[in-house]
Parts: C-alpha cells; sequence; structure tokens
C-alpha cells in the first residue's frame, strides 16, 4: 500500500479509500508510503497531490511530509497550504548558500512567515559555526540537531527510531524538542522538552516520528496543522 495505489481514482478519491492506504505505526501515527519506485512519482500531478492533502485533513489533527530538495511544481503545490515549513540546514557554505536561495524563493511567494530553520549536524568540527549561521538567518533558526552518525545509523539498521531505541541521546532529545515546538509553538532546550505543558500528545508523536525521517535527507518539512 502506497500513495501510488491512489492514482487511478484522481478527483474519486475519498476519506474511505486514503484510510485504506495508510500504514498503522504507534501512537496513533499513520504513515502513507511512497511509490516502490521513485520514478513512479514522476506521473502525480499538483491536482492528485493537492487532492491527497485535502481528503487527508479530514482523517488526521496532524500532516507532515517529507518532500524532495527541489523546488519543481509539485514541492511548491504542497508548500502553498502548509501551515509551516522546516528547512534544515547543514554548517556547510554551499547548503547554506542553498537554504538562502530558498528563502529568496519563498519571499517571492510570500511564504517566508511560515519558514523555519533547523541547523542539523550543527556541532560538526568542520564548516560553519552555529553561532555563523545564527547571524545569517537569526530568529528564523528554531532548533539544531546535533551530529550522532552511529546512533542514527544503529537506528536505521534495527528499523527502531533512535528517540525509543536511545531516547537518551544528544540526537534524540534535539529531536524532541524540535517535535515539541512544532506541536506547542515554544523554543526550550533539549534537555527540558519533557517539562513542556499544553502540546498535544499524539500531535507530539507524529511530529517527533517524521522528523526522525527527515534526518536521513536534508530538505523541508512541510508541516499542517489541521484540526478535524
Amino acid at each position: 500500500k502506497t500513495i501510488h495505489n491512489a492514482t487511478p481514482f484522481g478527483a474519486n478519491l475519498d476519506a474511505e479509500l486514503m484510510q485504506s492506504l495508510l500504514v498503522p505505526y504507534s501512537n496513533g501515527v499513520s504513515v502513507l508510503l511512497p511509490p516502490p519506485h521513485p520514478a513512479a512519482a514522476e506521473a502525480f500531478s499538483t491536482e492528485f497531490l493537492q487532492k491527497i492533502i485535502t481528503t487527508l485533513k479530514s482523517l488526521a489533527d496532524f500532516i507532515i511530509i517529507d518532500t524532495a530538495v527541489s523546488y519543481d511544481a509539485r514541492t511548491l503545490a504542497l508548500i502553498d497550504p502548509a501551515d509551516q515549513v522546516l528547512v534544515f540546514t547543514m554548517p556547510e557554505i554551499s547548503v547554506v548558500s542553498n537554504t538562502e536561495t530558498f528563502l529568496q524563493l519563498a519571499n517571492d511567494l510570500e511564504i517566508l512567515n511560515r519558514i523555519s530553520i533547523v541547523i542539523n549536524r550543527v556541532n560538526s568540527s568542520t564548516g560553519l559555526t552555529e553561532e555563523q549561521i545564527r547571524r545569517k538567518f537569526g530568529k528564523l533558526v528554531v532548533g539544531t540537531i546535533r551530529s550522532d552518525g552511529l546512533t542514527v545509523v544503529q537506528a536505521v539498521n534495527l528499523g527502531e527510531p533512535f528517540v525509543t531505541s536511545r531516547p537518551k541521546s544528544a540526537v534524540a532529545q534535539d529531536v524532541m524538542a524540535l517535535a515539541e515546538y512544532l506541536v506547542s509553538g515554544k523554543i526550550i532546550e533539549p534537555s527540558t522538552f519533557a517539562e513542556a505543558s499544553g502540546a498535544n500528545r499524539t500531535g507530539f508523536y507524529l511530529v517527533l516520528f517524521f522528523v526522525v525521517i527527515a534526518l536521513i535527507v536534508v530538505g523541508a518539512i512541510l508541516y499542517f496543522n489541521f484540526v478535524a
């Protein structure tokens, strides 16, 4: 069951069919899997993707999409209705430059107010410092993820998110703090994320799960907060 199974239905796609395509995970999280072959996604029209989002809105309070790093029509069609867009950057000049290019595009599209930046691998020993990146992007930076290749690779090999297999690791704490921010709107220290109040816990686990996935590829996360 993947998103590809929805393509024959087009405009007739409804909530019942969409529910049958979602793969349940845990803590109220479900996943709409990508097509088995990347080339199949080339056939997805912007109208089809927008229909997917509209249908999912009737099934979930939170919708998160891990996008490609390109700025093609399909990606922009997904960005348009998003409540928040998370852009992951890294302490490398080329990546930061690409992030600046995207921010210019976001400004042209008048969606800059929905953009937030996360610095991935913030403690890398080479490249730019966290301070340099924060000076460049200012208040757009809402979180950082410390580099911990061993923990991440082990989690991928075991098929278990590191936030459950190694919840006390630095990278897990950073991801949990970021998920809490997306749900509650509060920027907090990773060590105190569990003390934040007023968060929707189902939403927290949903955001947490997809932030972990998104760390595999540096790109953007589109965050929807639709209350059914």
